[in-house]
């Protein structure tokens, strides 16, 4: 069972990880956990069974960037929960997660490595992605780490950065894709479809009006949105999922002036849309695009559309399944 320590502060974190035999230890922010980072952690687990020492993971919250450049929007493609899950399922043994602070930001390379990976974790080997930058304006690279650690009996085992059609996994990539609506490109990158969660809310019951009811989702605020259009996803519950298609955008037929998220799940009964309602928090699997957002001139020629929307959702469904 993984062991998950979080701190408030970095000055609570006191606690000694000094295994008897050590640890291997692998560092990163990890938002996504994407097929880039899982080669990381599937390494560090690989170096952990063979040596027979625990497999630690340090992360942090919140990301970096919401501390060092404030008045910028930064939406995550994980929430630190959901990201902490995604890395247990790597047989990780213990998570540590610090927060990122203004404090922290300002501790040095030299400083990090020996105050907080040397003195309270102690690894005998480190599991680093080739791009790992760490200390005060992210001085600290690889070539420091390694120069760092020559003598010291801790062994700095790097980890290629994983490319794919020519381009670097990141995260950074990852959140642009999404953001174009490019969510097949962006799922095959993290490895799963992505995913959008928040609580199911009451809405103007457009959609009941016409003919297609749906539920409305308030998605919580640090997590990242697709762009504006039609999708093609998933709605996972009561260990059975449904298709359904999902809606982001201003509804434009109706002159919304408000960005919303709903969806409209396919072959559901009422009594299972009703569980859902009781369930408040509701994820929402995205598959693929289906078309952008347009006005249209009536709303016959918006229910015909979305009927076309339908019958493509399942010509792809029906190919998934096959």
């Amino acid at each position: 069972m993984t062991k998950i320590i979080k701190y408030k502060t970095v000055k609570n974190f006191k606690e000694n990880l000094n295994y008897k035999d050590g640890n291997v230890l692998t560092i990163g922010f990890f938002d996504g956990v994407h097929i880039g980072h899982q080669k990381v952690l599937k390494n560090g687990k690989k170096l952990s069974l063979e040596k027979n020492i625990p497999f630690v993971v340090l992360t942090f919250h919140p990301h970096p960037n919401e501390i060092i450049f404030p008045d910028r929007k930064f939406p995550l493609l994980t929430s630190l929960e959901n990201r902490i899950k995604l890395i247990m399922d790597f047989g990780v043994d213990v998570i540590i997660v610090i927060p990122f602070t203004k404090e922290f930001s300002l501790l040095t390379k030299e400083g990090f490595l020996e105050e907080i990976v040397k003195n309270r974790i102690n690894p005998k080997d480190l599991v680093i992605g080739e791009d790992f930058r760490f200390g005060y304006k992210a001085d600290g690279n690889i070539e420091f780490l390694l120069e760092y650690f020559k003598n010291q009996d801790i062994s700095v085992n790097v980890i290629p950065l994983l490319k794919i059609d020519k381009s670097i996994i990141s995260s950074t990539l990852i959140r642009k894709l999404i953001i174009n609506g490019e969510i097949s490109y962006a799922n095959k990158l993290l490895g799963r479809n992505f995913e959008v969660y928040g609580s199911v809310i009451k809405g103007r019951g457009v959609g009941s009006s016409i003919g297609f009811p749906t539920l409305n989702i308030k998605k919580l605020k640090e997590i990242l949105l697709p762009g504006d259009g039609i999708y093609l996803g998933q709605v996972k519950f009561d260990n059975s999922k449904k298709y359904c298609l999902i809606n982001i955008g201003k509804r434009p037929t109706f002159d919304g002036k408000r960005r919303t998220v709903e969806t409209y799940i396919l072959d559901i009964e009422e009594d299972e849309i009703k569980k859902l309602r009781e369930l408040g928090l509701l994820k929402l699997y995205f598959i693929k695009k289906l078309r952008d957002e347009i006005k249209f001139e009536s709303v016959e020629k918006l229910v015909e559309q979305i009927k076309r929307d339908i019958k493509k959702a399942r010509e792809i469904i029906k190919s998934i399944n096959f």
